[in-house]
């Protein structure tokens, strides 16, 4: 079934651009969250989301677009759970973009069981066009701020857990060879601090698909590399869990340097 493009939501959702006022009162925690969902929705990014959402279910009077960017709201305020969005039943901008009521968990989890692997791949990639955004948009703005080529770092990290009715978790080793009961994740940042792409990895598999999402953030830069076919578009650096062949070549493929570190021991096979 193709994906469908709810469009419809976007258009029907405007988030009021920021009042900045001198004050000498006590700066509350979500004081920047308005001026950073409107940057957001001002942007092409908002379009871009409302691209890879599922078509609408029973709660249509939110809108899919409204409901991520309560999602989103609640990730920037640092929420563990989506019990924690009740914290938003006071917040004035929240109550106004819901006509005077923000969603509820129950409503925000039947949202997020509509996605399929086909939204969930879509959001991947958007993962990237947000982080090439997010950067050009900084560099335009702080030009001092990073490196003229983008330095990609890649690295898997273990997440401890407590809760054992969450799906893929189990016992895994970490890099310091400690065992945890969690799961891990795969992602590539860049020196500015944006996530480019990502990946979680249930316990039974922690390797996760590390060539793949750097054709994913290196596929971009295709342009430039045909336009200076002698010059490197990217460095990428990572430790010594990717020092294997086809990440080597997925790097000279995209014209980008890169620094792998590597074991004591180099075997015969990483060679």
């Amino acid at each position: 079934m193709p994906m469908h493009h709810d469009k419809h939501s976007k258009k029907s959702l405007f988030i009021p651009a920021p009042r900045y006022e001198v004050s000498n009162k006590a700066i509350v925690s979500r004081g920047g969250l308005q001026a950073l969902l409107h940057i957001f929705d001002s942007t092409s990014l908002g379009k871009e989301l409302a691209k890879c959402l599922p078509e609408d279910g029973s709660n249509r009077s939110f809108g899919n677009y409204g409901l991520s960017l309560l999602l989103i709201a609640s990730l920037l305020s640092g929420h563990d759970s989506i019990e924690d969005i009740e914290e938003f039943d006071d917040d004035e901008l929240l109550e106004e973009l819901f006509d005077g009521k923000v969603p509820t968990p129950k409503t925000l989890g039947n949202y997020l069981r509509r996605f399929e692997k086909e939204h969930i791949n879509a959001l991947k990639k958007f993962l990237t066009t947000m982080g090439y955004t997010l950067r050009a948009h900084t560099r335009k703005v702080h030009p001092h701020k990073g490196e003229e080529l983008p330095h990609f770092k890649i690295d898997g990290t273990a997440h401890e857990q407590t809760g054992r009715k969450m799906e893929g978790v189990g016992w895994m080793k970490t890099s310091r060879e400690k065992f945890v009961f969690g799961y891990s994740s795969l992602t590539i940042f860049d020196e500015l601090g944006f996530c480019f792409a990502g990946e979680l990895l249930p316990a039974a598999h922690p390797k996760g698909h590390p060539v793949e999402l750097l054709d994913q953030v290196l596929s971009p830069l295709r342009g430039k590399k045909i336009k200076n076919p002698f010059e490197k578009v990217a460095h990428v650096s990572g430790d010594s869990a990717f020092l294997i062949e086809d990440f080597v070549l997925a790097c000279q493929a995209h014209q980008a340097s890169f620094t792998i570190a590597a074991p004591k021991t180099i075997s015969k096979s990483s060679t």
